[in-house]
């Protein structure tokens, strides 16, 4: 049996030495209780001072800071944890934090990235230049009773609030905040939302429009985008991502690729008679783009806007209220009046638990009354 090999104390000549390998390592210090070198695959060394059971807190980037700097920062440290946090978190503000540390990190390591990293430079604007260790309870319920005043929706606010605490969970968990100051802030209470979807004969007046359109100018690939997310459920980033080698012809299936999904998971989703003859027509028709199902105007850029050409054919249907998320609602919502079953359906829509499809329960034909008809 193969013995592992002990790692050498973390000494002035083993930092110097130390070479990544294909697993991060550490490198303890035995002159200072504590202190330990992190050393990832990609050469990136960090001093960090353990704290407690499970908790450390980050010191320095070994690259610039000394063996000697890194003792002095580990012995603060260990001797009054919470002191030391407070102390670096006093001097990083949340843009500074934002720009430097949370921004690249996010944008490395997370689906949604750039748009998360966005948000935080658009909705936190105002308190781009406060401490980060001054954001607190109170901070953020005078923040929030603005927003209510100025008549943002609590789902909104909740959402905004979203992003600013994944940027201070990670201040965390990187030891420039000692703890979330916002980890027991409850959310705001949501009102429940219907689920807006078509009605069987706003169905029939939409397809018209898409087979017969008043407008003469509407794009040639409303009709099978439509007719796609109408019948597979598909988000509008996954329909826009979608590629031709994704259309499985033979097995009539589509795989909606979990890197565009926002559950991040692969689907597969079989196509009906409709949307594979609508997408075989289009194929013949789309000659820009031999990749994109749905290109944008640019070659090799996906499609983004549409809810222009959308809004058009909804008023020219005569239906209210709708966008393309209407139309996977409409999916789901036909599956269940037609009698498919809830885990069919949140297979189909890609659902994380059942609970969100079953927000689409009451529309089971006769479910519930057959249901209390079986007490008597």
């Amino acid at each position: 049996m193969e013995t592992k090999q002990a790692r050498p104390t973390l000494t002035a000549l083993a930092l110097k030495t130390a070479q990544p390998e294909d697993k991060p390592f550490e490198l303890r210090s035995r002159r200072v209780p504590g202190l330990v070198l992190r050393v990832q695959p990609s050469g990136i060394r960090t001093f960090y001072a353990q704290v407690g059971r499970g908790k450390r807190l980050r010191l320095a980037d070994a690259r610039v800071a000394t063996l000697e700097q890194a003792e002095r920062l580990a012995r603060d440290a260990v001797l009054a944890p919470k002191a030391f946090a407070q102390a670096r978190a006093e001097a990083v503000t949340l843009g500074d934090f934002t720009d430097k540390r949370y921004g690249p990190w996010v944008v490395a390591n997370r689906r949604a990235g750039k748009t998360t990293r966005k948000r935080m430079e658009t909705i936190w604007a105002a308190h781009w230049n406060t401490p980060i260790s001054a954001i607190t309870h109170q901070t953020i319920d005078k923040w929030r009773t603005a927003r209510l005043q100025q008549g943002r929706k609590p789902s909104t606010i909740n959402r905004d609030l979203t992003t600013l605490l994944g940027c201070l969970s990670y201040a965390v968990e990187v030891g420039v905040l000692p703890s979330n100051p916002l980890h027991k802030l409850k959310p705001l209470k949501e009102a429940g939302g219907r689920l807006r979807h078509l009605s069987e004969a706003e169905v029939k007046r939409l397809k018209q429009q898409l087979d017969n359109p008043i407008n003469p100018r509407q794009p040639q690939y409303i009709k099978p985008l439509v007719l796609l997310a109408l019948n597979t459920g598909l988000r509008r980033g996954a329909c826009f991502n979608l590629r031709w080698h994704d259309v499985d012809w033979s097995s009539k299936v589509i795989t909606a690729v979990g890197t565009h999904a926002k559950t991040a998971k692969t689907q597969y989703i079989p196509m009906n008679k409709e949307v594979a003859f609508a997408l075989l027509e289009w194929m013949h028709v789309a000659t820009k783009d031999k990749d994109l199902v749905f290109p944008g105007r640019r070659k090799g850029k996906v499609m983004h806007g549409v809810d222009v050409q959308l809004g058009t054919l909804f008023r020219n249907a005569e239906i209210e209220d709708a966008s393309f998320h209407t139309l996977r609602h409409t999916f789901a919502s036909r599956l269940v009046q037609k009698g498919a079953n809830l885990p069919t359906v949140q297979a189909l829509m890609g659902h994380a638990n059942i609970k969100q499809t079953s927000a689409y329960a009451h529309l089971a034909p006769g479910a519930m009354a057959a249901a209390v008809a079986l007490l008597g």
